[in-house]
Formats: structure tokens, sequence, C-alpha cells
């Protein structure tokens, strides 16, 4: 995965300035360590919702999911997008906005999931397998762009990756 752009994110005048971008390792282990990403989706008529889920972030997507017939499952497969969002908000927020799809997963990504799964969430006795994921597929929101700080206003910053537009 090639690294984003990252631009200072412009801010109101009376929030203060980004005037250090924050470095996207740091983002990027944020969203790695992070055990709760909150989801947002938007449901047909436009009214938003969130939930949290659990997951894992690797090579610039967060893989999650949920069954069929919850609401923001149904969402994402309406209007194929989300948002994740990760922090408290205060000492440090991420969120990662893209397209949402689902995938079956090549053989080295699925047995990454699996290791990461397995292991982000011991505590809950999770046995995924690179089977399970090859065969059942997985949810992918892929990140085009990523707001993030960990000293709001100083570093806060947008990332952008691609040719996405900012």
């Amino acid at each position: 995965m090639d690294e984003p752009n990252a631009i200072p994110l412009p801010l109101p005048r009376d929030y203060g300035k980004a005037t250090k971008p924050m470095e996207w390792s740091e983002a990027d282990r944020l969203l790695t360590e992070s055990r709760v990403y909150w989801i947002a989706t938007t449901r047909p008529d436009g009214r938003p919702h969130v939930v949290p889920s659990d997951g894992v972030w690797l090579d610039g997507a967060l893989y999650f999911g949920g069954a069929p017939q919850t609401v923001h499952m149904r969402n994402v497969r309406t209007t194929g997008h989300a948002v994740a969002h990760v922090g408290d908000g205060l000492s440090a927020a991420v969120m990662a906005e893209g397209p949402v799809a689902d995938e079956k997963p090549e053989r080295d990504i699925a047995q990454r999931l699996a290791g990461a799964n397995n292991t982000k969430y011991a505590d809950y006795g999770y046995n995924m397998t690179a089977e399970s994921y090859i065969k059942s597929g997985v949810t992918a929101l892929r990140a085009r762009r990523v707001l993030a700080w960990t000293k709001f206003p100083e570093n806060a910053t947008r990332f952008v990756f691609g040719s996405n537009d900012a």
C-alpha cells in the first residue's frame, strides 16, 4: 500500500490552525490497535446510523462484519460507503472514509486477517481461520480519505489515498 498524501486539515478560524501534519504511521497504528470501530452508515432515507464493531485494519482497509440483517450491513449493501472512527475524539481521533464491498481475500491476506483477529480478540475466544475468510468472504472498507489528530488542532491532518480529491 502506498502512503497517502498528508495535508494539514483546513479548520474554521476559531478552532486554531493545523501547523504540523501527523505522520501516517501514527494514524495507521491507531487504526491497527483499536479493538472497537464505530461504523457510520446512511440509511436509504438519509438518516444516519452508527454502531460499534470489532474489526481488523490491514493494508489500508478495515475488515469488519455483521449479520446481513443488521442495519449497518443493510446500509452498506445499499449505499456502498461507510466511515469508521476510532479514538476518544479529544486526545486522538481517526476517521477512515471509503467504499465498502464484500471480498473473498487471497490466502495470504486471509491468513493475516485470521491471525490479527484471533490475537486482538483472544479474550473473546475468537477462532477465525484463513479458510473461513476465503469461504465466507469479509466486508472491507477501503480508505480513500482519513482525517486524524493526536494534538488538536496542531496536527489535524487529512490523508488522501490515490487520486481521490480532498
